[in-house]
């Protein structure tokens, strides 16, 4: 298997609402159900400058998407970026999640200059959590109730990747 990572494109926006319209994909993420590919085109166009927003690609179909979103308006938060990502249901659990959460850690910090990146995760998103404690996240702190999703209050946990 070949995975290539490469920067979204407003192209992307078809299949990044297919990946998004996946009950686990809204369901682990604060996406809501439904999402129009309008949608899409306008959060890859308004990506705030700094960040990076990366798709994983294998045989020319988008499996993956993950961002680190800068903070880059706080001068005093110049140094930390917000983490998401999300694979898509038929390629979990094959290394694409960690190819792709390697490349956003390797331009964040290698590029973007910043020493702290933070993400939330649902407490009961087992694969998620073992991936970011791969990756040498720690958890900072649990958050409960923290969202509403499917009828009920779920928590979650603050995780962070500290560069020393």
């Amino acid at each position: 298997m070949t995975i290539l990572l490469r920067h979204v494109e407003s192209r992307d926006s078809i299949a990044l609402q297919d990946i998004y319209s996946d009950p686990d994909a809204y369901g682990g993420t604060l996406q809501t159900p439904y999402p129009t590919e309008d949608t899409w085109k306008r959060r890859i166009e308004s990506l705030p400058e700094g960040s990076v927003s990366l798709v994983a690609e294998s045989d020319g179909k988008i499996i993956a998407h993950g961002a680190v979103i800068c903070a880059a308006r706080s001068p005093r938060r110049k140094h930390v970026g917000q983490l998401g990502i999300v694979v898509h249901r038929d390629w979990r659990q094959q290394g694409v999640g960690s190819t792709l959460l390697a490349a956003l850690i390797d331009t964040a910090e290698n590029w973007l200059n910043l020493s702290r990146i933070e993400l939330d995760v649902y407490t009961d998103n087992a694969p998620a959590i073992a991936l970011y404690k791969k990756h040498n996240f720690q958890t900072e702190g649990t958050h409960p109730h923290y969202a509403f999703r499917n009828g009920e209050y779920v928590d979650c946990y603050s995780m962070a990747r500290i560069r020393e």
